[in-house]
Order: structure tokens, then C-alpha cells, then sequence
């Protein structure tokens, strides 16, 4: 379960951690909801071209764009703008779902 953990990094203050688990829960999503087919060796950049919504593979690019500033050290998030990048996964990983 993810989610727990993803609250766990929040209480922690571990925004990078959290947007990581956050990014991870969107490939989940997106596989579940047969937007893409996770395989361990897949880029980032190979699950884009895979989307053929184009909302939700704008936003997976910009919440994959996202995910690389913060993980790799380029950006630090504090809780304000945290919030807009959580803000941002809830809203990705919610449009997977099928109407």
C-alpha cells in the first residue's frame, strides 16, 4: 500500500520521498487502468509515448517532470509547494480512472 507510506514521508516532511511514492502510484494507475503496461526496463519517456489520452499524458509529463527536479536534488519543495505537486499526483492518478 503505498498510500501509508506516502502519508508516512508527509508526516516525516520527506517531500522528496513523498513525491517519489506519489510518482510511483501514478505508473500503478496508469497500468491498472490500462493506460500503460508496466515493465521494469520501460522509460519514463517509453510510458509517455504509450498514453494515447492526451490530458493524461500532459500531465504524466509534467508530473514525470516534476518527480526528476525533486528526486535528483535539482529542486526542494517546502510545504507550500508540496502541497501544489500533491495536488497535481491526486489530480493525474484520479483522471486514470475510467468514466
Amino acid at each position: 500500500d503505498i498510500i501509508s507510506y506516502i502519508n508516512k514521508a508527509i508526516l516525516e516532511k520527506n517531500y522528496p520521498l513523498a513525491v517519489r511514492l506519489y510518482f510511483l502510484e501514478t505508473i500503478k494507475a496508469l497500468d491498472t487502468n490500462e493506460h500503460i503496461k508496466w515493465k521494469k526496463d520501460k522509460t519514463n519517456l517509453t510510458y509517455l509515448y504509450e498514453i494515447k489520452n492526451s490530458n493524461i499524458a500532459d500531465n504524466f509529463k509534467k508530473g514525470t517532470h516534476i518527480f526528476e527536479r525533486v528526486w535528483y536534488g535539482e529542486e526542494s519543495l517546502d510545504e507550500q509547494a508540496f502541497s501544489l505537486v500533491q495536488t497535481h499526483f491526486k489530480n493525474l492518478i484520479k483522471s486514470t480512472n475510467p468514466v
